[in-house]
């Protein structure tokens, strides 16, 4: 069998699958950083929608009927009235702080310090607000009824 000279290089046939291999993983974390680039504001702008539902007198997310594709249980706070009020649902705050730590590793990957920063301390704020919904909320707060 003749060996080229780049297999005399490599000095061993099953080099070359490995660095074959590794040529195209390089490749593949080249095209990683390119649509990363071109997708990490379609999340951010996604991340900031879901924001906006926050309740700023508790750091949760008040979620009303439309919730029933992430939480078929949850249909809002039902009042003597028969009407719902939004209500807080815990399982969009745990969903969302995962979704951020996500945002924040791919901050990083990019090299946005800054935004990986800002978003870690949106995660570390929506993290503090969920024990408040398993001691009941706190005196300061009337209910989701006042919304």
């Amino acid at each position: 069998m003749r060996r080229c000279r780049v297999l005399r290089s490599l000095g061993h046939p099953c080099l070359i699958p490995l660095a074959l291999l590794l040529l195209l993983m390089l490749l593949l974390l080249l095209l990683l950083l390119l649509l990363l680039r071109t997708y990490l504001p379609l999340f951010t702008r996604t991340m900031r929608l879901l924001e906006s539902r926050l309740d700023p007198a508790t750091g949760l997310f008040l979620i009303g009927d439309a919730a029933n594709l992430l939480a078929p249980s949850a249909g809002a706070w039902l009042l003597p009235n028969g009407t719902r009020a939004p209500a807080w649902l815990t399982g969009v705050s745990v969903s969302y702080a995962a979704a951020m730590d996500r945002v924040v590793e791919l901050r990083r990957l990019v090299g946005d310090d800054v935004g990986a920063a800002r978003d870690a301390a949106k995660r570390d704020a929506a993290i503090a607000a969920l024990p408040q919904v398993r001691n009941g909320l706190s005196a300061s707060c009337s209910g989701p009824s006042s919304v």
